[in-house]
């Protein structure tokens, strides 16, 4: 969870970065981000697949997701 925390933190501080200066270089941590964090919500998925009172609300958190934001 805490690696999902620091994959999520590390693309909006990319994001303010590229709006704050327009530098493509800025992007590359937001694009190294997106991958990682399907990666990391498939693995917290499964990690909750036996108490399924936390999987709801995963998944409800999961589906405000902003769309687009992942792949």
């Amino acid at each position: 969870m805490w690696r999902t925390l620091s994959t999520v933190q590390d693309a909006e501080s990319a994001v303010r970065g590229y709006f704050i200066t327009h530098g493509e270089p800025f992007l590359e941590p937001y694009s190294h981000a997106r991958p990682e964090l399907d990666s990391n919500l498939q693995s917290l998925t499964q990690l909750l697949a036996d108490s399924p009172t936390q999987l709801t609300r995963f998944r409800e958190l999961d589906r405000r997701r902003v769309p687009g934001w992942t792949a």
